[in-house]
């Protein structure tokens, strides 16, 4: 029963005086304004901060401070679930996109060498169907 009568006469003396109980009130709502602006600019921190990569559609990105924007790469090949572990894509693609990867780093023989690699094997190849693993010793081959 005390804390009952601890509680109404907290509020009694608090409702009394209203301009105190104005100024109580005030300063809890302006607590939970200055909470919520606070939680709005985190959240606009973090959703700015995070946006370019969320938009970001590659596999590999590389941030090199020699360039002025960062290197983006996907492989060409896609995605394909329908033939996943039967070894029978054509690492053709990927293999190029690796060309395209050397040249931001830096090196400038290695990309031309992958590239004629697989225009040799392009145009040697034939109609032949050839697995993953074929294609891709094949290559490796051409680049010794």
């Amino acid at each position: 029963m005390a804390k009952v009568r601890n509680v109404f006469l907290a509020w009694n003396n608090l409702t009394h005086d209203w301009v105190r109980f104005a100024l109580f009130a005030a300063g809890i709502g302006f607590a939970v304004v200055l909470m919520g602006v606070q939680l709005g600019i985190m959240n606009a921190m973090l959703d700015g901060n995070t946006r370019l990569f969320r938009s970001i559609d590659a596999e590999l990105v590389l941030l090199n401070p020699a360039r002025p924007a960062p290197s983006m790469f996907d492989p060409e090949h896609g995605r394909a679930p329908d033939i996943a572990g039967r070894a029978i894509a054509d690492p053709t693609a990927t293999v190029l996109s690796v060309a395209l990867l050397l040249d931001p780093l830096g090196f400038d023989a290695e990309p031309r060498r992958v590239e004629d690699a697989v225009a040799v094997d392009l145009a040697t190849r034939g109609d032949a169907n050839r697995s993953t693993v074929r294609v891709g010793d094949a290559l490796a081959a051409r680049l010794g």
